[in-house]
């Protein structure tokens, strides 16, 4: 009997083994399982980070250089959304575009020189790229409520000036140039670079704000100049705050870069 037991036993596994295909169709663990689908957005090595939805104080108070930073008013974003953590560096940009129009060329460094319609573009391509999610610039208020990560003060990270260099590349440490991103602290929400470095768009028109709490701002419906955010290696220490803010005409501008943001499509 324990003879014709093993018998038994080697036939089965032969029949395992000559016909591997028989746990997928009698529904083992193989059967429905699908390849892992890799995107081309994977390549690029975007790190995104999640910002929470909140309520904030946009602008400031204090009147600086004539920015428009006030009335300083109450902004409300309802819906969390994923930001990069970086700006968009020139492999980045490159691989995406196939050109580089920056003048401190450097692979992990900002882009810059980016022409509006050119971010667009790279973001229209994104999209096109990863039908999961939709690519975007953030918003003014988005960028605003992102950089200061919980802060109410100039700066993410309080109002200290003599902290700033360890946070930003501006006027005081940068040498005149851009600098490869993330080498400085991020804030509190994991973002680098939002001080400093390269400007960066955002997709509102710039105009004066409302006085008014809002939810969700966009902007002007029209206007003639895009609203830059962050300041750049070239400004000084109260011009890279977190509600300094100016608008520039649709053209190339030197010390201009960007971050996107994504949600689920």
């Amino acid at each position: 009997m324990r003879k014709i037991s093993r018998l038994m036993l080697f036939s089965i596994c032969a029949i395992m083994i000559l016909a591997p295909g028989c746990l997928e169709e009698n529904g083992g663990p193989d059967a429905n399982e699908e390849e892992e689908e890799i995107s081309p957005i994977d390549d690029l090595n975007f790190k995104f980070v999640s910002i929470p939805s909140g309520t904030f104080m946009m602008g400031s108070h204090v009147m600086v250089n004539l920015r428009l930073e006030q009335p300083q008013h109450q902004v409300t974003i309802s819906r969390g959304f994923e930001m990069l953590a970086y700006e968009v560096t020139q492999a980045q940009f490159e691989a995406v575009m196939g050109h580089n129009p920056s003048a401190n060329v450097g692979e992990n460094h900002p882009v810059e020189l980016a022409r509006y319609e050119w971010v667009l573009e790279f973001i229209e391509k994104l999209n096109e790229m990863d039908p999961h999610h939709v690519y975007g610039l953030p918003t003014e208020a988005q960028w605003e409520y992102a950089c200061r990560a919980g802060s109410t003060e100039h700066f993410c990270f309080g109002n200290d000036t003599a902290r700033l260099a360890d946070y930003a590349w501006y006027k005081d440490n940068a040498d005149m140039r851009t600098h490869p991103v993330g080498e400085k602290l991020p804030n509190a929400w994991g973002l680098y670079d939002m001080h400093g470095n390269v400007f960066e768009f955002c997709s509102d028109y710039y105009y004066y704000y409302p006085d008014d709490p809002q939810t969700d701002p966009s902007g002007p419906p029209n206007g003639t100049h895009r609203v830059i955010r962050g300041g750049s290696y070239r400004d000084i220490d109260m011009d890279v705050r977190s509600a300094a803010r100016q608008g520039i005409y649709l053209e190339i501008h030197p010390f201009m870069g960007f971050r996107i943001i994504r949600v689920e499509a």
